[in-house]
């Protein structure tokens, strides 16, 4: 089986002397970021594994990666992705995210009336959005725990009880 790899943030410049990297870890990340051993920078089309030698929390999160010494070494992956593999992580945010994105051709219904298809769910950071499919227009729905009333999985069916003209915007 293949291994799945999870974009988890990015690296965004070096920062002193040392070879230590300033970094962008969502919040969902962060715990598995800071107990990781290693992470991964896909280069040219392969992911490589980056050994953590130190993580630091200041007003920022600064990684020093083990062999990268100074500045000069730690540019040369400036502005890259980190991943980590899905099995790795253990966010439970992350798992409420993976769990909707399953979602994908379910029905959603509201006062018992069809809403329409999800045809896409996308990721934002505040927030997972279900791209729903009613009378050949798409539009965005929040798929939040507290609009969710139950899931139908083998009807593909959502129950959700929306907000008063939630569906006018």
């Amino acid at each position: 089986m293949a291994k799945k790899f999870v974009k988890i943030g990015s690296i965004l410049k070096p920062v002193g002397t040392r070879g230590e990297m300033k970094t962008d870890i969502p919040d969902e990340f962060l715990e598995d970021f800071v107990n990781a051993a290693h992470v991964f920078i896909l280069i040219n089309g392969s992911y490589v594994p980056y050994f953590i030698e130190s993580v630091r929390e200041t007003n920022q999160i600064l990684v020093k990666f083990e062999e990268m010494d100074d500045p000069e070494d730690a540019a040369t992956i400036s502005l890259k992705d980190l991943y980590m593999e899905e099995k790795n992580i253990t966010s439970s945010e992350f798992a409420n995210q993976k769990d909707k994105e399953q979602l994908l051709d379910f029905a959603i219904f509201s006062n018992n009336e069809n809403i329409g298809t999800i045809i896409a769910v996308e990721i934002f950071p505040q927030q997972i959005m279900a791209v729903v499919q009613k009378d050949a227009k798409p539009f965005y729905l929040p798929l939040i725990d507290q609009f969710i009333v139950e899931i139908n999985d083998k009807n593909k069916i959502i129950y959700m009880d929306l907000p008063e003209g939630i569906l006018d915007i």
